[in-house]
């Protein structure tokens, strides 16, 4: 996982005459963050194909018309254009992917159900578009075991549960949603998100931590532990609180190769000790490390402990120049070595 996946409410993206003045410009600062969000890849904006349709099929996108009409509508002109939401609804729809959604086509339900109690939007069209973005989601979730699901809405509750009666599914040979099965009521939850810090909330380090698969996934995991830390002691308040800090090429290998990653048992351990290291917490100490200084940038070798007993593991650092820490590599303790890497490649 290199990005965050967050599945997007298509209501945020349907502009027309029905909205109020309050709900149109709560709309638009939110598509603008995302759009945001979107361009800097710390998200990534989970759209499924049914729901693409169903906005072309509704006339909902391409929006310059309708955004055009509403702003009219609102004696908004004044203070917006339409490019004002064109742009980020283009930029949302251009980086967009709909991976997740790999499985399910489409599909067809009856008794939909759910806490708070659509209908959400005046629009009913726009209820169903969301509905079943939640069905298709997650039977996805089941199919391929997610933890969760995180939907980008401006909704006021923190949590919807809901609950479906399947009637189709396209493919019909999905395991345990086969046709035979069917009608199959299903029941899930979705996680309301509003920005990025209600998607870090729902995203817990240690979850993080077991499900990377490379360097850019354990940076992040390490960051959210650092975050966790941050918030138990009253001292956080946005990510620029957390120090800066790079891994190393060959960090997520070492990380394999000492049961250090996904559910190895010196996993969890080896999160806190990445963590405490950032954060230059007392309870965390560099020990010297008797080895050549990095040639390419002169940063400095270092060492601390992990384990103890036999499996005792220790976690080989750089020392920039610039005081910043780059992990290098976890190491048993008879093969203390440090990893000499261009830090170039860092992330």
């Amino acid at each position: 996982m290199t990005l965050i996946p967050v599945v997007l409410d298509p209501a945020l993206l349907v502009f027309t005459e029905r909205l109020t003045e309050a709900d149109f410009v709560a709309r638009v600062k939110f598509i603008a963050e995302w759009a945001r969000l979107a361009r800097s890849g710390e998200v990534q904006v989970q759209i499924s194909s049914e729901v693409r349709r169903s906005l072309v099929e509704g006339g909902y996108y391409p929006a310059r018309t309708t955004v055009a009409k509403t702003i009219e509508a609102l004696g908004l002109r004044y203070r917006y254009a339409p490019e004002d939401v064109i742009a980020p609804i283009n930029t949302i729809l251009s980086r967009a992917a709909g991976d997740l959604y790999c499985c399910i086509r489409d599909e067809a339900h009856e008794e939909f159900t759910s806490v708070p109690a659509q209908p959400w939007y005046d629009d009913p069209s726009v209820n169903a578009m969301l509905q079943r973005v939640l069905i298709l989601s997650s039977i996805e979730e089941t199919v391929h075991g997610w933890r969760r699901i995180l939907l980008a809405s401006l909704l006021s509750t923190g949590v919807v549960v809901f609950s479906a009666s399947l009637r189709l599914l396209d493919p019909d040979d999905i395991p345990n949603f086969e046709q035979s099965q069917l009608p199959k009521r299903i029941e899930a939850k979705a996680f309301l998100v509003a920005g990025p810090e209600q998607v870090r909330d729902c995203l817990p380090s240690g979850e993080v931590w077991g499900d990377s698969a490379g360097n850019i996934s354990i940076k992040r995991a390490i960051q959210l532990r650092c975050r966790e830390i941050l918030k138990d002691e009253g001292r956080y308040r946005s990510m620029v609180d957390i120090p800066e800090f790079y891994i190393g090429p060959q960090f997520y290998e070492s990380l394999l190769t000492c049961q250090a990653a996904r559910s190895g048992r010196f996993a969890s351990v080896t999160l806190e000790g990445c963590a405490a290291a950032v954060l230059e917490h007392s309870t965390f100490e560099w020990r010297s490390f008797k080895k050549a200084n990095r040639k390419a940038d002169g940063a400095e070798p270092l060492r601390a402990h992990l384990t103890g007993g036999n499996m005792a593991l220790r976690l080989m650092a750089w020392k920039r120049p610039t005081g910043r820490i780059e992990f290098s590599n976890v190491g048993e303790k008879w093969d203390e070595e440090i990893v000499y890497t261009d830090p170039t490649y860092a992330v």
